[in-house]
C-alpha cells in the first residue's frame, strides 16, 4: 500500500484570545479558551474549560471556532476558510513496504 505524505507549510491565525470567555452558540456552553487546534483539513477548533460547581470539577469541551461568541464583546469568532492540504501543501507518494 502506498502512503501519501505532505510537504510544505501553512500559516494559521486566529482571533480567539486564550484566557478569554466564550459561549458556544448552539449548546450554550460557556468557558475559558484554553487551547486552539488547527487540523490539516483546515478546521480550527477551540477548547473551552469551565468549573462545574455542582459537581466540584473542571469540565472541558472542544468546539468549531466559528460557533463561538466572545462573552465580553458579543462578537462571533471568525474562522479561516477551510481548505487543508491543497492550500500551500503538495503531496508526494511515500515509500511502499
Amino acid at each position: 500500500m502506498k502512503k501519501t505524505r505532505y510537504t510544505g507549510s501553512q500559516n494559521y491565525g486566529t482571533d480567539i484570545v486564550l484566557g478569554e470567555e466564550y459561549r458556544d452558540e448552539l449548546s450554550g456552553y460557556t468557558g475559558q479558551a484554553t487551547a486552539v487546534y488547527f487540523y490539516i483539513s483546515g478546521c480550527e477548533r477551540v477548547e473551552l474549560e469551565a468549573f462545574d460547581s455542582k459537581r466540584n470539577e473542571l469540565k472541558s469541551a472542544i468546539f468549531d471556532a466559528g460557533r463561538l461568541i466572545h462573552v465580553a464583546t458579543g462578537k462571533t469568532a471568525s474562522q479561516q476558510a477551510p481548505g487543508g492540504p491543497d492550500k500551500g501543501m503538495t503531496f508526494r507518494e511515500g515509500p511502499t513496504r
